[in-house]
């Protein structure tokens, strides 16, 4: 898995946008099940994707689109950016331009962290795929389609979330999330408010026929 782009001569490649350099390849964590790589990188404005097995034939771009747009990432000052590839989500993403936020529980180990209450464990990674704010299990609804090959995780996630996803809350709201920046504080999740709470939701009214007039 390569980061290719325009950074791709900064950080050791002999070239930019090139899929097939070794230096920009990212290494794939067994514990987070994620792709990852840190380079040091200087001031500028930089673009960047995901490529697969060292060609453009696959790729994807921001938000995790097939060979979608080029991600930019603008550096004010030099220093160390990490980026990480989801291949589940295929989410190409930065800590410069993403918060990467989890959630820390005991219910990690059983999809497949080293231990329990780990906030730097990407298993239990929250992701702003489409970049609305909104973060989202891994395996849950993003982007407007449904991300795949995240049964056992996502139904672990779900199983845990379950009491706070219950019929009184509309149908259509999603997470909200309390962010912290991975590794520095357990991140608590916070559950947003229906958005509108004037009353229920149009599909939540209960439609109420006329009266029918008695006999005398």
């Amino acid at each position: 898995m390569t980061i290719a782009g325009s950074l791709q001569s900064e950080v050791g490649c002999r070239g930019d946008w090139q899929p097939d350099c070794a230096a920009s390849h990212l290494t794939y964590d067994a514990n987070d099940d994620v792709w990852q790589g840190v380079w040091a990188m200087p001031a500028g404005s930089y673009e960047y994707k995901a490529a697969l097995n060292d060609s453009w034939i696959e790729n994807y771009g921001q938000h995790a689109a097939p060979g979608g747009a080029n991600i930019p990432i603008p550096l004010a000052a030099a220093g160390s950016v990490k980026f990480y590839y989801d291949h589940k989500s295929h989410w190409a993403t930065d800590n410069k331009t993403a918060v990467i936020a989890t959630v820390p529980g005991s219910f990690q180990s059983e999809l497949g962290c080293a231990g329990d209450w780990d906030p730097g464990c990407l298993r239990s990674w929250l992701q702003d795929i489409d970049g609305d704010g909104i973060y989202n299990p891994r395996g849950d609804r993003a982007s407007g389609r449904q991300l795949r090959g995240q049964g056992r995780d996502r139904r672990v996630l779900e199983r845990e979330l379950r009491p706070r996803r219950r019929a009184e809350r509309p149908q259509h709201q999603l997470y909200r999330a309390g962010l912290s920046r991975q590794g520095l504080l357990p991140l608590r999740l916070h559950l947003a408010r229906p958005v509108d709470q004037r009353g229920p939701c149009p599909r939540q009214q209960r439609r109420v026929g006329r009266t029918a007039p008695r006999l005398a």
